[in-house]
């Protein structure tokens, strides 16, 4: 990032698999909390859930595809540079987290 802003937001940007998306991934997100004065908010999708044989299909189609990592890694790995952070779950898109990253007051 060029200089420091109050906010850094990406939206939807993470769903879409790239080469080596989880190091992509990591080093965006510590980029955008370098680059910010208050806080970093994201969204990303969690892991499909196989219950059942139908869904072990689509979760392998869909990991293929799509980044998803679950609300424990989230935690674990946002916890290792930053003391405050909240993730919400979407109340209108199925196994969607937005994670809200705030630099200490």
């Amino acid at each position: 990032f060029p200089r420091r802003y109050d906010y850094v937001v990406a939206s939807g940007t993470f769903n879409l698999r790239i080469e080596d998306h989880d190091r992509f991934f990591r080093r965006m997100i510590e980029a955008m909390y370098a680059a910010c004065r208050r806080g970093v908010g994201f969204n990303v999708l969690q892991p499909v859930p196989c219950e059942s044989e139908s869904e072990k299909a689509y979760a392998a189609l869909d990991r293929k595809s799509y980044f998803a990592v679950s609300t424990a890694e989230l935690l674990t790995f946002c916890h290792g540079f930053c003391p405050r952070v909240e993730l919400l779950e979407s109340e209108s898109v199925r196994l969607e987290t937005t994670v809200l990253l705030r630099r200490p007051e």
